[in-house]
């Protein structure tokens, strides 16, 4: 197989201008189905939180430490803007119903996806981190080994942050809690085997997990359970709707390359 054909991986992917095609690719179907929801959800999120900014940027770690960069998100929280991550994600004791359901459906986050199309950020890849998380959670904890923290950082470096992580559809599933090494060592994971294929199957299998929550919160409980009943659609249906997302994907990047060549 010659080089020129041969699959990337790793930090030759993350670089590769591979990488930013599958960005473009992702990034515009989704902003044109994310930011019709997001300007009805910024409608309906300044009539929950009443006076403030309804779109507000923080600035956050992104490849490495010495430059960061801007995430510009809707606001879905009551009280001031702080430039810190929210805890408790979904569920944050400072959402409202509406908040709640735009925080679960990532449509707080559709602007980001003009950082993707700008170059800034990439559909997959690191989560941008805000300082408190960096510093006091990472560098400063003493339970994280130092030769990890390197690791991490070293990691973070070869590829663009991301609006969606290595370990997004974790996010979604029952009993979720934040493990500051697993992150970090997905992270790591991530920068040593990143790849068309793996992006593909991150991207479907958080899509899948969103829609699957979302179906689950807003459809009557009888109605879901005749769905799966009928169509096997959750979950089954769900990993079978990632699987065609992969292949598609593929297929359109294969054929992108041959009429290139």
């Amino acid at each position: 197989m010659s080089q020129k054909n041969r699959t990337k991986h790793g930090k030759d992917y993350n670089k590769s201008a591979e990488k930013r095609w599958f960005d473009r690719v992702v990034a515009v179907p989704l902003l044109v189905c994310m930011g019709s929801a997001a300007l009805v959800a910024a409608a309906a999120m300044h009539k929950e939180l009443g006076d403030g900014p309804t779109l507000f940027v923080q600035e956050r770690y992104g490849s490495d430490l010495d430059n960061l960069v801007k995430v510009p998100k809707l606001r879905t929280l009551r009280g001031a803007v702080r430039n810190t991550a929210s805890a408790n994600g979904y569920n944050h004791s400072s959402a409202g119903p509406v908040g709640k359901l735009v925080r679960k459906a990532h449509v707080d986050e559709a602007p980001q996806l003009l950082q993707v199309l700008r170059g800034k950020m990439a559909i997959v890849g690191p989560r941008p981190l805000a300082t408190g998380e960096v510093y006091n959670d990472i560098l400063a904890n003493p339970d994280i080994p130092e030769g990890l923290k390197q690791q991490w950082i070293d990691a973070r470096k070869t590829a663009r942050p991301g609006i969606m992580a290595p370990y997004s559809k974790e996010q979604h599933e029952a009993g979720y809690e934040l493990d500051t090494i697993h992150m970090m060592e997905q992270d790591v994971v991530y920068a040593e085997r990143a790849s068309l294929k793996k992006d593909a199957k991150v991207v479907a299998a958080t899509l899948g997990m969103v829609a699957t929550d979302l179906v689950q919160k807003l459809m009557p409980r009888s109605a879901r359970e005749w769905l799966q009943v009928k169509t096997g659609l959750v979950p089954a249906g769900q990993e079978r709707a990632e699987s065609d997302v992969v292949v598609a994907l593929q297929q359109a990047h294969t054929q992108s390359a041959r009429r290139a060549a």
